[in-house]
């Protein structure tokens, strides 16, 4: 709540103009500056406002956007929802995608990590962490969502990230997955990041996209069926969906980007898309969009293979609006 509230109040002088935001950047970190109060929390944020200052023109333009985002969400940091707790017998997955930078989205995904004192068995997150793929929001991101101890996490990178993000991720204590499987809390997922995640490009590219979808599916034949396949752009693995329904074979592919909480079924193969946990970013907040904030909590059979059994889906709105879906999955 500090962070946001800082924010807020750093933001004050970037609404006053490009000349105020040029004046915060450029702060002086010499030993003899004190900040006081609000202000206190200046030094953690300037890392973050350089940051977007470093992207292109058209995104420093948005930063009145994020701010007046941010403003709006600390005031939404302590509500709670109630309703998501884990049934009996069952290993419990928590998916998240696209949080484009939104302290909110971070802390609120670490609650639902934890649970009612139960926590998830393990948390997939399915790209664009950042919205500008700095270090500073990668670093931001790992200092706000603390996953408890032990449940592992596992990550591809998104669209928006960059090198500087992925390079953070691959530091830290988390799993970034990139044409690898790995087995995490008795779970094989098998992962693709976006094929801009380490670039500076920010627009998904539809060619490369194609490429990705074409080199998978012509390695699926020789891989060993994970449980979970986990890719940014559901258009990444799209022949390989075809490949896994013609035949028969029970798999569970996770994706984000399109912002759009979903849950489809082809045959065996089950699609679960968590939606936004960032509410699309600060810019839409900002912009007056109500766009609400999104998860997923995926139950599985707790002995034998691991067999999809329901979801649970999240939507929380800043108007304090909740909806919770508990969808069964039959045979």
């Amino acid at each position: 709540a500090l962070l946001a509230a800082g924010f807020g109040a750093a933001g004050a002088l970037a609404l006053g103009g490009a000349f105020a935001l040029v004046t915060l950047a450029t702060v002086d970190h010499a030993p003899e500056v004190r900040y006081e109060g609000l202000a206190s929390n200046v030094p953690r944020l300037l890392p973050l406002l350089r940051g977007l200052e470093a992207q292109e023109a058209g995104r420093l333009e948005r930063l009145p956007e994020y701010v007046e985002g941010l403003q709006l969400v600390a005031l939404d940091l302590q509500r709670e929802v109630d309703g998501t707790g884990r049934p009996a017998d069952v290993r419990r997955v928590l998916l998240f995608s696209d949080l484009h930078t939104n302290v909110f989205g971070m802390r609120y995904a670490a609650r639902l990590a934890l649970g009612d004192d139960d926590p998830v068995d393990l948390v997939l997150v399915a790209g664009d962490v950042t919205d500008g793929g700095t270090r500073d929001e990668a670093e931001l991101f790992l200092r706000l969502f603390s996953p408890p101890e032990g449940v592992p996490v596992l990550l591809v990178g998104g669209n928006h990230e960059d090198r500087p993000a992925m390079e953070a991720f691959a530091r830290s204590d988390f799993t970034v997955l990139d044409w690898e499987a790995t087995t995490a809390a008795g779970f094989t997922v098998y992962g693709v990041s976006d094929p801009v995640a380490a670039s500076s490009q920010v627009d998904s590219d539809v060619d490369l996209l194609a490429a990705q979808d074409e080199r998978l599916a012509g390695l699926w034949p020789e891989l060993e069926t994970p449980d979970v396949l986990m890719v940014h752009d559901v258009r990444q693995v799209e022949r390989t969906i075809e490949l896994a329904e013609e035949a028969g074979e029970p798999l569970v592919v996770a994706f984000g980007n399109d912002h759009v909480l979903a849950v489809s079924r082809r045959g065996a193969v089950v699609l679960v898309d968590p939606g936004t946990a960032g509410a699309s970013g600060y810019g839409s907040l900002g912009r007056g969009e109500e766009i609400p904030y999104t998860f997923q909590l995926l139950d599985f059979s707790r002995e034998g293979e691991a067999r999809l059994l329901a979801v649970t889906s999240v939507s929380y709105a800043a108007d304090g609006r909740t909806s919770i879906d508990y969808q069964p999955l039959g045979e």
